[in-house]
């Protein structure tokens, strides 16, 4: 993904998934990356229409249950250029609507065990139900919690190559991401009971 700001940068690694983390077992592409056959996208019978958001990865994850393998091109073949003109705003709604798809794909198990996007997702708020209580509770412990959750947001992307104006981001991604992708869940289950009750 190319980008021209820290935030951009810091935010791109929640989105996509950097060389140094890719493993082939457990990796699900999305579609702004990816080559396959039309042999592939015949027998697994395309995208899933009935989903607004997050088809691509409701189809990958059959591609992986039917036995297809992804490979990792470590020379990018495709350069993202949508990224470099995203705003905070535009990045906000882009995990909302990601959570909002995976929540109306309602896929909590796949090849990759439990940590499908769904499951990922409710960890989410699990997290975030401790730190309510905890500052309800214990001003102190949920000071400590939190910021040990920040800290968190720089450990996970030690590996990868960002400058340090870009680490100081992460924090702020990790928590934008959260709290955007909580809501956008939130919306999809809705929207799939709506539609479940006409």
């Amino acid at each position: 993904m190319r980008t021209k700001t820290p935030l951009q940068k810091a935010f791109s690694l929640f989105v996509g998934t950097p060389k140094e983390n890719f493993d082939e077992k457990s990796f699900i592409p999305s579609t702004r990356s990816v080559l396959f056959k039309r042999a592939v996208w015949k027998r697994l019978g395309g995208f899933n229409e009935k989903l607004s958001v997050g088809e691509d990865h409701e189809f990958f994850l059959r591609a992986k249950r039917a036995g297809f393998r992804f490979a990792n091109i470590s020379e990018p073949k495709v350069v993202w250029f949508d990224f470099e003109n995203l705003n905070a705003l535009d990045m906000i709604k882009k995990f909302f609507n990601y959570a909002k798809g995976d929540a109306q794909s309602f896929v909590f198990w796949s090849p990759k065990g439990l940590s499908t996007h769904n499951l990922k997702i409710l960890s989410v708020f699990l997290r975030y139900f401790l730190f309510l209580w905890l500052f309800l509770s214990n001003k102190a412990l949920f000071t400590a919690a939190f910021g040990l959750y920040l800290t968190f947001a720089f450990l996970k992307f030690r590996k990868s190559q960002l400058s340090f104006k870009s680490r100081l981001f992460l924090p702020i991604a990790q928590i934008m991401a959260d709290f955007s992708t909580m809501t956008g869940f939130l919306t999809g289950i809705f929207t799939k009971m709506l539609k479940y009750q006409k």
